[in-house]
């Protein structure tokens, strides 16, 4: 198949890691591929010198940038592509247009809950959970159009789970350092750890944003400076999770959470806030869960694994087994081709 992907954003996280891994693994397995992408999109590098794949840019610098349309069904037309698949709101709206334009089939994996405007030119949804799934009911969108394909990840997993050293505990946690990602919280919830439990403890952040002074400030204020380090952003995925003796999602809202995937793949066991996505795919049986929002309770989950690594290691063996049966690119690629193949067999494509 001849697939174009789009993805017209400025950041990077979960959307533009599937996207990345999505083009990749859809090369590798024979298909042509065309990326469009902004210009300096964050690590868009990764995709140049692949056989089957072709990367380029338009500028897309808004939402109704219809020069970037122009060229966007340009692109398309000279590509001559099978289905045009868009990540997030811009590229949505934008491939709306250019799909009803040239007659082709049009998808959007929703990430995240996008408004209807953006999107009510597409033909056919993906979603990586329930909960996305059951907004696109919520606005009319017929079932009968979306497809739920869960996020995936390529990193290697371990073949056996750890165990949890415990003195001192290493707690590690990695992501943008942004307000909704909590790492406030989780600096809160650690400064009580220190004072209530007496197994010594350590934590690593990786990653880097516009909050990192401000959350080494709070390191500082906390009195907990000489126990947190900040790494900076982190591109050897598994050796900075293989670090650590415990996973920590502190986030006040995610909507899947691929890097929960990975601490699964590596063997960690996981403490996680009780949020949308994580509550997907994980439950007790294979992670500890915290109250969204909540400093002390995600303390007190903190405390209970550094405590428990018999339970600890139960955890992580399942969610290890999980990641090997539902979440590796062997897994999932095969989804993506066949709800292309299932579409691209249904034309004339109605909305």
């Amino acid at each position: 198949m001849r697939i174009v992907q789009i993805m017209l954003s400025d950041g990077w996280g979960g959307a533009e890691r599937l996207f990345i891994e999505l083009c990749s693994g859809l090369a590798t397995e024979g298909h042509q591929i065309l990326a469009v992408c902004k210009p300096g999109f964050e690590h868009g590098s990764l995709l140049l010198a692949q056989k089957n794949l072709s990367y380029v840019t338009i500028p897309a610098r808004c939402n109704w940038d219809y020069l970037s349309v122009w060229q966007l069904k340009r692109l398309v037309s000279h590509f001559k592509a099978d289905v045009l698949h868009a990540h997030l709101a811009r590229a949505s709206w934008m491939t709306g247009i250019v799909g009803t334009s040239l007659g082709l089939p049009t998808i959007s994996t929703t990430h995240n809950k996008i408004k209807e405007k953006y999107i009510s030119r597409i033909n056919y949804f993906t979603t990586i959970t329930g909960d996305l799934q059951a907004y696109l009911a919520q606005v009319g969108i017929d079932g009968r159009r979306v497809r739920r394909i869960p996020n995936f990840s390529q990193l290697e997993a371990v073949d056996a789970v750890a165990s949890v050293r415990r003195s001192p505990v290493t707690f590690v946690a990695l992501g943008r350092f942004v307000h909704k990602k909590g790492f406030d919280l989780l600096l809160e919830a650690f400064k009580r750890y220190v004072e209530t439990s007496p197994i010594p403890a350590r934590l690593v952040l990786g990653g880097d944003g516009p909050l990192d002074r401000q959350l080494r400030r709070q390191t500082d204020q906390l009195g907990i400076a000489h126990l947190v380090d900040f790494i900076g952003w982190v591109d050897d995925i598994a050796s900075f999770l293989d670090t650590g003796d415990v996973f920590i999602l502190p986030s006040r809202d995610e909507p899947f959470g691929i890097v929960l995937l990975e601490a699964m793949a590596r063997g960690k066991p996981i403490v996680t806030a009780n949020v949308s996505g994580p509550r997907d795919f994980l439950d007790s049986s294979t992670a500890f869960f915290a109250d969204a929002d909540d400093s002390e309770s995600l303390s007190k989950s903190m405390q209970i694994a550094a405590g428990n690594p018999e339970l600890c290691r139960e955890k992580a063996g399942l969610a290890l087994e999980q990641f090997r049966s539902k979440y590796t690119s062997s897994a999932v690629l095969p989804q993506f081709v066949t709800f292309y193949e299932d579409i691209l067999s249904r034309r004339p494509v109605s909305r």
